[in-house]
């Protein structure tokens, strides 16, 4: 009895193992407790905000540089070609605007973009968003950008980009499991016959 428990307790460990690495977050410092990995331009830094530290990109009074390039972070991030990502995020904003317009910001992950829009109802709450995007490079960059010329500042923490599925385990990781479990009922079953 001890065995099955132990032989039990060895395949779902592997499988548990295969599944947490499957969702390894390919991001450096995703909560912004430091500024490591990360290149900010323009307004944009990190700060406390509505209970965590974020990065922040500054839309107000003008989201543009001098040379027309915009507030942003970016951080790159190493991906396969033709695979797929899961990007995840929480953005908020100070609800701030000028002459009752918003600002704009885009999230973006290789060739997805989202284009996101102050201010929210509940400024200085955080909103989940979730994307899936396709990697065409070695090196893919994850970008938060201002791009509304008016309005407030944008937050964002708790980045996350994972291989696509990542909840799942890997294919080889199940079918190691499932060889080691069928080994191990094909062992009891000669055992069984050979005391017969």
């Amino acid at each position: 009895m001890r065995n099955k428990w132990v032989l039990c307790c060895a395949i779902c460990a592997m499988l548990a193992g295969g599944s947490t690495i499957a969702s390894a977050n390919l991001i450096t410092n995703p909560d912004f407790t430091s500024t490591a990995g990360w290149v900010f331009n323009g307004d944009s830094g990190t700060e406390p905000w509505a209970g965590d530290t974020a990065a922040f990109v500054n839309c107000f009074p003008s989201c543009y540089l001098d040379d027309g390039a915009s507030q942003s972070i970016a951080q790159g991030v190493g991906t396969g070609i033709g695979e797929t990502y899961s990007v995840g995020f929480s953005l908020s904003d100070n609800g701030a605007e000028l002459f009752g317009t918003g600002g704009q910001v885009s999230v973006a992950f290789g060739n997805t973009t989202w284009y996101l829009t102050t201010p929210y109802p509940d400024s200085g709450t955080w909103e989940q968003y979730t994307f899936s995007s396709t990697a065409t490079s070695a090196t893919t960059d994850f970008t938060f950008a201002s791009q509304a010329l008016l309005g407030g500042t944008f937050f964002i923490t708790d980045v996350s980009v994972t291989p696509g599925a990542a909840a799942i385990p890997e294919p080889s990781t199940l079918f190691t499991g499932v060889g080691v479990l069928l080994a191990a009922v094909l062992l009891r079953k000669r055992r069984a016959a050979s005391r017969t």
